[in-house]
């Protein structure tokens, strides 16, 4: 599989931002940024499925509101 370099420009504040999150996570920069990427490419193809999958349901929605009633959250 290629691999493609993507440079970014980051402001220094943002920069030790990222830096932060990573050294507490154990890794690089560079992972770090990759890992959440990845992570954020894979959360919108999920929630793009699910609207698809609720536009093409015959089913009746229920909103989260109702829901919380009906068990008396």
């Amino acid at each position: 599989m290629n691999k493609r370099k993507i440079p970014i420009r980051l402001s220094e504040k943002a920069y030790l931002k990222i830096k932060e999150l990573a050294d507490h996570s154990g890794q690089s920069a560079t992972a770090f940024m990759r890992n959440t990427l990845l992570e954020r490419l894979e959360d919108e193809s999920d929630y793009r499925e699910a609207l698809k999958s609720i536009e093409q349901s015959e089913d009746d929605i229920i909103s989260s509101d109702a829901i919380m009633k009906y068990l008396g959250i």
